[in-house]
């Protein structure tokens, strides 16, 4: 059950951060800094739902297993609360990140 988890986190560490460039095409586009910003968050929201949905998936088939076994829904209901957690965490710091992009201090 570990294996899940961790390709779950996986699919999620897949944002990659974008430098600023201003000047010119990043990575071969023509794109404004708000357009990489947006491209990245689309892309995180991507793999969350990819992530939720497998997960999903794995919950209803270990649920199954479980038959009327009642302790082992209740576990299997703990990891799903966990890697739901989880899931939602990665989101938020893919996001964030897209929002951090460049090396600019902000007039600082």
């Amino acid at each position: 059950m570990m294996g899940a988890g961790a390709a779950l986190t996986l699919m999620l560490s897949q944002c990659r951060m974008i430098g600023d460039n201003v000047t010119g095409p990043a990575d071969g586009l023509s794109a404004s800094a708000s357009n990489r910003a947006s491209s990245c968050i689309a892309t995180c929201s991507r793999a969350y739902a990819d992530s939720n949905r497998v997960e999903s998936q794995l919950h209803v088939s270990i649920i199954q297993a479980c038959g009327s076994d009642v302790a082992c829904k209740a576990a299997e209901d703990a990891r799903h609360d966990a890697a739901v957690i989880r899931i939602d965490a990665g989101k938020v710091a893919c996001q964030n990140a897209c929002h951090h992009q460049g090396g600019g201090t902000g007039g600082r």
